[in-house]
Parts: C-alpha cells; sequence; structure tokens
C-alpha cells in the first residue's frame, strides 16, 4: 500500500497510522536514479516483499492493514491512499492469466476505502528459448 502527498511530510504520513512503513520519502528529498527531487511525499506498506501468489501477498497485505483500520482510513482521507500491483508476465506457455479480486477481498478493501491499481508488463521469452 502506498499513500502519496503534495503537502504531508513522510514523517506526517507516518504519523497518521501505528502502522510501521516499510519505506518512503519527503517531498524534496533527492531521487536515488536521476538526481532530480521527488515532488511529493510517500509513505509505504510492503508487509511481505517475496514473491508469493497475487491473492496470498493482497491476503497479507490487508490482514496486516486491519490491524490499524482507523490509520488506514485516515491515510485514504488525508492523502492518496491506494494499493499498486505491478506484475509481470511471462510467454513461456503463450497464457498470460490474471488476477482474481473474490467477493471477500472487494469487501475487505471496501471497509478500507482503498483503491487498487495494476500496472501489468510481459515479457516475451517462450520456456527453452532464453540464453544468458
Amino acid at each position: 500500500m502506498s499513500s502519496t502527498s503534495e503537502e504531508l511530510s513522510f514523517e506526517k504520513l507516518s504519523a497518521l497510522t501505528e502502522l510501521k512503513p516499510t519505506g518512503g520519502w519527503s517531498k524534496g528529498e533527492e531521487r536515488k536514479i536521476g538526481h532530480t527531487a521527488y515532488n511529493f511525499s510517500a509513505v509505504h506498506f510492503e508487509p511481505n516483499p517475496e514473491p508469493d501468489e497475487f491473492e496470498d501477498k493482497l491476503g497479507k497485505l490487508l490482514n496486516f492493514l486491519e490491524q490499524d483500520r482507523d490509520g488506514i482510513l485516515r491515510l485514504v482521507e488525508k492523502a492518496h491512499g491506494y494499493i499498486q500491483v505491478a506484475g509481470t508476465f511471462h510467454n513461456g506457455n503463450t497464457a498470460l492469466g490474471g488476477y482474481h479480486l473474490g467477493k471477500d477481498s472487494i469487501k475487505r478493501l471496501g471497509r478500507l476505502n482503498l483503491e487498487i491499481d495494476f500496472d501489468l508488463y510481459a515479457r516475451w521469452i517462450e520456456f527453452g528459448t532464453f540464453s544468458p
């Protein structure tokens, strides 16, 4: 989950919830790549950064966020709080697959007033054709 603001600093965003952020920055800090300054602040929460199935990662994230529902609601209200999903599909068997949002997950997202955004990437390398 991420929350962004052009007015609030990383510290002020972090103070809106009891949950410990896993990353973020304040407006004006220098980017690690490109050596330009951020024009907004951000706070990120990723309780399980390891690779996992989408449904498992979403469930673990919601379990984490629900520990401080009021704080997450404040982040969504006072800053742009949302869930960002970046997925890479491989064309190994020509079936890209997809994501499933079950009724329970949709209800849980609704109780936290969270939207979800999907960035999808595809690597067009068929199995057996890649050589390092």
